[in-house]
């Protein structure tokens, strides 16, 4: 069962899960994602599933586990009303009007997030899949303060997939915020010039 296997390793006190994949790498994880994508299952199901954590991940950068363990639920307790003979257009249908009910409820429970909330949300999220409290700590106030900087630049929406980037380098434990563009390439000389106060 993918909830079961999922649900363990979910929550602040969720258990790591040792994975050994095919070709016979070992994986010491509690991340969805990844345990998801080792599995060595071919069910069109769990394939769907997959796919929804790849979709979770790429959108949110978080909640793989939730969604997967809500979606199998859905499918477990869909399959079991087949068997007690609703017919899945019927499921289908209940699945669209409860997913609607619950979109409607959400409208009246959104408050306005502050600071605090917000910060603490990232500091839940940073925290944990290889990452230090104290690295945790410093990632919050640099979201908080670019964010904050774009939302002073930009009087529109912000999309902060086109107005952040994630760099990952290996060499060191630091990490930066850099207010610009990245290239990164290795120069085609070594004369050429590093960085640019203002592009030419």
């Amino acid at each position: 069962e993918i909830d079961d296997l999922l649900g363990s390793s979910f929550g602040p006190r969720g258990m790591n899960k040792i994975i050994v994949n095919p070709v016979g790498d070992i994986f010491v994880t509690s991340d969805g994602k990844v345990i998801l994508k080792e599995m060595d299952v071919l069910h069109p199901i769990v394939t769907t599933l997959k796919k929804l954590a790849e979709s979770m991940d790429k959108a949110c950068g978080d909640g793989t586990k939730t969604a997967v363990i809500f979606a199998s639920n859905l499918i477990k307790n869909a399959i079991g009303l087949i068997r007690a003979g609703v017919h899945p257009t019927t499921i289908i249908e209940g699945y669209e009007l409860a997913l609607k009910k619950a979109y409607e409820m959400l409208q009246y429970s959104i408050k306005q997030a502050t600071e605090e909330d917000v910060r603490t949300t990232i500091l839940c999220s940073a925290t944990g899949k290889g990452v230090e409290r104290y690295q945790a700590e410093a990632i919050t106030k640099i979201v908080l303060r670019v964010v904050k900087h774009l939302n002073e630049r930009q009087a529109c929406r912000l999309d902060l997939n086109r107005n952040i980037k994630i760099l990952k380098k290996i060499g060191g434990p630091e990490i930066l915020a850099l207010e610009g563009l990245i290239l990164d390439e290795n120069p085609a000389r070594e004369d050429m010039p590093k960085a640019f106060e203002t592009p030419a």
